[in-house]
C-alpha cells in the first residue's frame, strides 16, 4: 500500500481519488471550505458508469507529518508553482511526481528536477456535477512515461500503485509523442467550444472553425515537426474531427471553465503552440489570435 497524495480534486483527480481510495493511504491538497477544514476531511460521491455509487472520505493534509509516497498533479496548469511550493516541506527528492494536466508546459519546466518526473495522459471522460459530486463519463486508457531518467527508472512501480484504480493503466516510453496528440485535439476543439459557447461536436459547422482549422493544423505540424514528433497537417485534422464527432455531446473543460468564470488553460495550449513556434521564429497567427481571444473573453 502506498500513500498517494493528489493535488488537485477537480473532476479527473477526483475520479482518480475515488478509485484508488479502497487501494492506498490517500490525501488530498485542494481548495476546501471552512466546513471541511475544521473537519480536515473532504467527503467526495463519484457515479459510476455502472449505475453505482461509492463516497469515499478523503483526508486534507497541511502538516508535514504527511509524507507521501507519489504526489499526481491534477491541478489547473496554471496552478502548477504554488502547489509545489506548497508541497516543497513534505516532499523527499526521490517522490515521484506525476503530471496528469491538460496541456503542455508544466512537463518541460519539470523535467529537469532530480527528482522522479512522470506524464500522464488519458481518455477517460469525468465531470463534475456538484463541487464535491463527480460521474464518471467515459472509459479510455492512461498512458504514462518518464520524463527523466529517475522517471523512467520508477515507471514501473507506479503504473502499479495507480493501476490499483481499477483504470486502464498502460506504461510508455513514447509519452512525448502522447502529449503532442492530445495536444493537438486540445488546440483544435476547446478554444473553439469556449469562444462559441457550444458542445464538441457543434464546432464542426461553425464558420469560426470551418476558417480556421486548415491554417490552425498547419501551424501545429511544423510545431510537431520542429518538436521532433511529426505528424501531417490531414491526419492533425482528421483525429480532432475524429475526436470532435465520438464526444459530440461533451462539454470541454475550456467552456466549463468560462462558463464557470475561472480562469482557462488556454495558455498550456494555442498559447504554448504560438510561444513554442515563435522562439523557434516561426509565425503562428492562428494559434496566437486564439489564444487572445480567449484571454478577451468575459467569463461567466
Amino acid at each position: 500500500m502506498a500513500h498517494i497524495l493528489i493535488a488537485g480534486l477537480g473532476a479527473m483527480g477526483g475520479l482518480w481519488a475515488a478509485r484508488l481510495a479502497a487501494a492506498h493511504t490517500l490525501s488530498v491538497l485542494t481548495p476546501a471550505s471552512d466546513r471541511e477544514i475544521r473537519d480536515g476531511h473532504i467527503h467526495l460521491t463519484l457515479h459510476e458508469l455502472s449505475g453505482t455509487t461509492r463516497t469515499v472520505t478523503l483526508p486534507l493534509r497541511h502538516d508535514r507529518e504527511s509524507r507521501p509516497d507519489v504526489v499526481l498533479l491534477t491541478c489547473k496548469t496554471w496552478q502548477t508553482h504554488d502547489v509545489l511550493a506548497q508541497l516543497a516541506p513534505i516532499l523527499s527528492e526521490n517522490v515521484p511526481l506525476v503530471i496528469l494536466q491538460n496541456g503542455m508546459g508544466t512537463q518541460d519546466r519539470l523535467s529537469g528536477l532530480s527528482r522522479p518526473v512522470l506524464a500522464a495522459s488519458t481518455t477517460e471522460a469525468a465531470w463534475r456535477e456538484e463541487r464535491r459530486t463527480l460521474h464518471h463519463a467515459a472509459t479510455g486508457t492512461t498512458l504514462i512515461g518518464g520524463l527523466n531518467a529517475a522517471g523512467d527508472a520508477c515507471l514501473d512501480t507506479v503504473c502499479g500503485w495507480l493501476s490499483a484504480s481499477g483504470l486502464d493503466i498502460r506504461p510508455t516510453e513514447a509519452i512525448r509523442t502522447v502529449l503532442w496528440d492530445k495536444l493537438c485535439v486540445n488546440c483544435g476543439i476547446n478554444p473553439f467550444t469556449a469562444l462559441l459557447r457550444v458542445r464538441n461536436g457543434e464546432i464542426l459547422d461553425s464558420d469560426l472553425y470551418r476558417q480556421s482549422i486548415e491554417p490552425l493544423t498547419r501551424e501545429l505540424a511544423l510545431a510537431r515537426q520542429l518538436a521532433g514528433t511529426p505528424l501531417s497537417a490531414d491526419e492533425i485534422r482528421t483525429r480532432i474531427e475524429s475526436v470532435a464527432r465520438r464526444t459530440a455531446g461533451n462539454r470541454s473543460s475550456m467552456l466549463q471553465d468560462v462558463l464557470a468564470g475561472r480562469p482557462t488553460e488556454i495558455d498550456a495550449m494555442n498559447g504554448f503552440v504560438a510561444q513554442f513556434l515563435e522562439s523557434r521564429n516561426q509565425n503562428a497567427p492562428v494559434n496566437r489570435l486564439l489564444t487572445d481571444r480567449i484571454h478577451q473573453l468575459k467569463t461567466g
